[in-house]
């Protein structure tokens, strides 16, 4: 294992679920991938008598469980994931599956790197006091706003809310183990 590594095998492994994840959803759920205002039934018309257009029929669907599997695994690349979707396929829900991908390999290099260190694989990670300071306060701030999220004073719940809440909470975790670890410094003889 310490020719390998962590580095080198979990990008490799992730990876692989994260594409295996977006060609299920693919084969599974064509229907997803239609634009949201395609699904909405809305038609442009000069003047509605009437009623008008629902409010609901333009929220985005809940997410599929293949999508609240890939949020666990790998919510850093997932959310970039979504800021590229954002910008390139704005309208294709489930399409940050596919741009996360580009994302995956480099999100658990760093988590491969920081347990090689652990593992005496390779020297341990050494964070300097800034830099662990800029990642761990920012870490500890969304695990306690994700606390919060999961708890039932948070009113705005959807079906999607406890996943996402839980997927933060698993990643600001493993954020601060890993600034934790790397702010370490030896102990001076």
């Amino acid at each position: 294992m310490s020719k390998i590594g962590f580095r080198r095998l979990l990008p490799i492994v992730f990876t692989a679920i994260q594409l295996a994840l977006a060609l299920f959803m693919t084969a599974e759920e064509p229907k997803q991938a239609l634009p949201v205002l395609q699904q909405s039934g809305y038609r442009a018309v000069a003047h509605q008598e009437g009623g008008g257009m629902p409010i609901d029929s333009l929220s985005r669907p809940p997410l599929t469980a293949t999508q609240r599997v890939a949020i666990l695994l790998n919510l850093p690349a997932f959310a970039l994931g979504a800021l590229v979707r954002g910008i390139l396929f704005p309208l294709r829900n489930g399409a940050e599956l596919y741009t996360a991908i580009i994302f995956v390999p480099f999100v658990w290099y760093g988590v491969g790197r920081c347990a090689d260190g652990l593992l005496g694989y390779l020297p341990p990670l050494r964070l300097s006091s800034v830099l662990s300071s800029l990642l761990s306060v920012p870490a500890f701030c969304l695990l306690i706003l994700s606390v919060g999220g999961l708890t039932p004073l948070y009113h705005h719940r959807s079906t999607d809310s406890n996943w996402i809440f839980a997927g933060f909470i698993l990643w600001s975790g493993l954020c601060l183990a890993i600034t934790a670890a790397g702010g370490r410094r030896p102990a001076s003889d």
